[in-house]
């Protein structure tokens, strides 16, 4: 137990770290309604504002009346960025394009927002995208043939689907392939277009096993993450260790949020040591203004990417908000 001195100043209870944050995500909201931090070529524009709407619907009987009016902004501007289909994509795409993953975390937002008909009319069309061999492919020209497959695209569309009590059409063909995808460390791999650190991925594949009691998998999981847990409750994953000159990267808060939602689903609960410890850790780093430090995201070091910044404070600050959730559902 900690002892406060007289001069500590007390503890913020979680009201006030949730409106604090949801001050900042309505501060960065811009007039047309999307919410981010990448101003200057609006690549994540969408990728934020999804995640911003599944954060506002997660705490939406908390939201004040301004934030809202966030939330009805940001949901305009999600319905106009649709596919004809009513699916999401984010960047410059083909016009039958979407992306798997941004489409499978709308589906999962809508639902929470109670939209359970617009849910389930796209849920639909995500189904009928699952390949006969299992997996779903996020479908973007933008990301190379080679990692279209990369298995979070599935686990993010199981866990869409299964919010809506819809079966996969090739239920065991997706889970054999989750299963011989991981790897013998106990991760599913990374790479740079999805975020360059293996929790990312694997927040979603445990997510998707957990659901269908796929154990086996989940233990391997499990002794992959909690060795890796730093002294002070978080986690980081330096791709630079692996591939080298890595300029910019996203922050230990983002890998710290991976990391306890892949715990919590491979069976640890919010009152065990490693999470309640990650979990301190990552209340303490909310700066003054309400968000969570995000980094970049991790664009290798080329010439063609040296003008993206990407900035990730907003993306950062609504899964913390959706991790924040969670916890209070489980605990």
């Amino acid at each position: 137990m900690t002892v406060r001195s007289p001069e500590s100043p007390p503890e913020p209870t979680l009201r006030t770290v949730v409106g604090r944050a949801f001050d900042y995500l309505a501060g960065m909201q811009l007039d047309d309604g999307c919410v981010t931090d990448d101003q200057d070529e609006l690549i994540m524009a969408v990728w934020d504002s999804v995640h911003a709407l599944r954060a506002c619907a997660l705490w939406r009987d908390s939201l004040s009346p301004r934030h809202d009016a966030t939330l009805r902004r940001l949901r305009t501007f999600l319905r106009a960025n649709e596919t004809p289909e009513g699916l999401i994509s984010w960047g410059d795409r083909l016009p039958d394009e979407y992306s798997g993953e941004t489409s499978s975390e709308y589906i999962t937002a809508l639902v929470h927002l109670g939209e359970k008909d617009e849910a389930l009319a796209r849920a639909r069309i995500l189904r009928s995208a699952q390949l006969r061999s299992g997996p779903w492919r996020e479908n973007h020209s933008q990301i190379p043939e080679a990692f279209q497959t990369m298995p979070s695209v599935t686990g993010f569309a199981l866990r869409a689907l299964w919010l809506l009590d819809l079966a996969p059409s090739y239920p065991d063909k997706a889970l054999e392939f989750l299963r011989h995808a991981q790897t013998a460390e106990g991760h599913w791999g990374y790479n740079w277009y999805y975020n360059a650190v293996p929790y990312y991925v694997m927040m979603p594949v445990t997510a998707a096993l957990a659901r269908f009691s796929c154990y086996p998998p989940l233990v391997k999981a499990r002794q992959y993450v909690l060795p890796r847990q730093r002294a002070d409750g978080s986690w980081r994953f330096d791709i630079k260790d692996v591939l080298g000159t890595y300029s910019k990267q996203l922050t230990a808060c983002v890998h710290t949020v991976y990391a306890l939602e892949t715990l919590l689903s491979c069976g640890l609960s919010p009152d065990d040591p490693p999470v309640r410890r990650g979990v301190t850790w990552l209340l303490a780093q909310q700066d003054a203004g309400g968000s969570w430090p995000g980094g970049t995201f991790p664009y290798p070091p080329a010439e063609q990417y040296a003008q993206f910044q990407a900035t990730q404070d907003v993306y950062a600050t609504a899964i913390v908000l959706v991790l924040l959730k969670r916890l209070t559902e489980l605990g």
